[in-house]
């Protein structure tokens, strides 16, 4: 019995800690998005793609599923990380969702992802769009 007493004890130290952790520190917030890798085909191919699933290839040979894409703030901070997940499209367009949580709050947010340069938001532009973004990388 006291067994019993000891473990419903533990129990809601432990909810009660869970409860603390979550309520504690400054807000943050997900941000959704898509890296969508654009190819017309003029310099070689740029995305492979095969039963509706794709990459990059070639030049964009490091555009796969676990990319990883830095969120910046306006001080250079980095608050937020995230990576590609799996490409769906064709070879002239492939589109890579992407899940960013737990990013810190800033003015305006800077994604970068691999050498493809950097692309800015306001934060209040991110808001209006329900934390989503769209990223493109090619023509």
């Amino acid at each position: 019995m006291p067994l019993l007493g000891t473990g419903g004890v533990l129990f809601v130290a432990v909810l009660m800690s869970a409860c603390a952790a979550q309520s504690s520190g400054p807000p943050t917030h997900t941000i959704e998005g898509h890296l969508e890798l654009k190819d017309d085909g003029l310099f070689g191919a740029g995305i492979a793609a095969s039963g509706g699933t794709c990459h990059g290839v070639g030049r964009y040979f490091n555009v796969t599923p676990g990319l990883p894409i830095t969120i910046k703030d306006e001080s250079g901070t980095i608050v937020g990380t995230a990576s590609l997940n799996g490409g769906i499209g064709t070879a002239n367009s492939c589109s890579f969702p992407f899940l960013a949580k737990d990013v810190g709050e800033a003015k305006f947010y800077t994604f970068e992802s691999g050498d493809y340069g950097e692309v800015t938001f306001s934060r209040a532009d991110i808001e209006s769009k329900g934390w989503r973004v769209e990223l493109a990388i090619g023509y």
